[in-house]
């Protein structure tokens, strides 16, 4: 039986997470006539509705890894934050391209993931191309084209006056939370849950203070230190959790708008 009020809530989003899966089992694509139909027309090799579907198909993956950890009562106290950081980025990222009603915002968004996805690539496929003793004919042509795509976009956003402002992940959180809830002390909690998960992502021991699971062991010597055992609980990882499932809630109802047609 639940231990608590937290862990009835997280158990009762299951059935959603079941239903997304099944989504995800086909491709998105938006009806002709749509919003996002047209919206898709803008960049062809990263479009609009691709954005969103990407960051909700994340979004869902790492909920669905927590939910193993819960129905399998193996809780830890750095790797379900860690999960749950990338869902809340991964569903507010779908949110954040999808909330404007502007077609002209929707396609300024879905350009500046667009362009963070290239920047992001080529750092990678450089890395690559780096580890071997001499080039490889496949690696260097993938990057020569994600190097013309990029300058491209690059070009298309100086052309729309778009500037080169880069990906912002917690303007993103913000904004989608706003979207969403409608609430600025919302908004804060948010971007609270994204930087405690990115703390744990980091290893970095503030993430698990002030949390009911991290007891001191002993008394602290002379210069007050003391140690430490930190564990995970559900009601740990429960706000952070519900978050992400909001968002990715309102992703989905999004989607199914912009991208019915009329």
């Amino acid at each position: 039986m639940p231990s608590s009020r937290y862990e009835t809530k997280v158990r009762n989003t299951f059935p959603h997470l079941d239903q997304w899966g099944q989504r995800f089992r086909t491709p998105f694509v938006p009806e002709p006539g749509s919003e996002l139909a047209e919206d898709d027309t803008d960049w062809q090799w990263t479009p609009v509705s691709q954005v969103a579907f990407l960051g909700m198909g994340a979004a869902r993956d790492h909920l669905q890894a927590v939910r193993v950890h819960v129905e399998a009562d193996e809780f830890f106290p750095f790797a379900q934050q860690t999960l749950l950081r990338a869902a809340i980025l991964a569903a507010a990222q779908a949110v954040w391209v999808l909330a404007p009603d502007d077609r002209k915002e929707r396609l300024q968004r879905a350009r500046t993931f667009a362009l963070e996805n290239l920047k992001q690539h080529l750092a990678f496929l450089r890395d690559v191309q780096a580890l071997s003793p001499t080039p490889h004919a496949a690696t260097d042509a993938v990057e020569r084209h994600a190097a013309q795509r990029r300058a491209e976009l690059a070009d298309l956003r100086a052309a729309a006056g778009q500037g080169s402002l880069p990906l912002n992940a917690t303007d993103v959180i913000q904004q989608a939370v706003l979207a969403t809830w409608g609430s600025r002390e919302m908004a804060t909690e948010a971007r609270v849950e994204w930087r405690r998960g990115s703390g744990a992502a980091h290893g970095l021991p503030w993430s698990l203070l002030g949390r009911q699971e991290t007891r001191q062991a002993g008394a602290a010597d002379a210069h007050g230190i003391a140690t430490f055992h930190a564990g995970g609980s559900i009601d740990a990882l429960a706000n952070s959790y519900l978050c992400a499932h909001g968002l990715l809630a309102n992703a989905f109802k999004l989607l199914d708008r912009r991208g019915t047609r009329p």
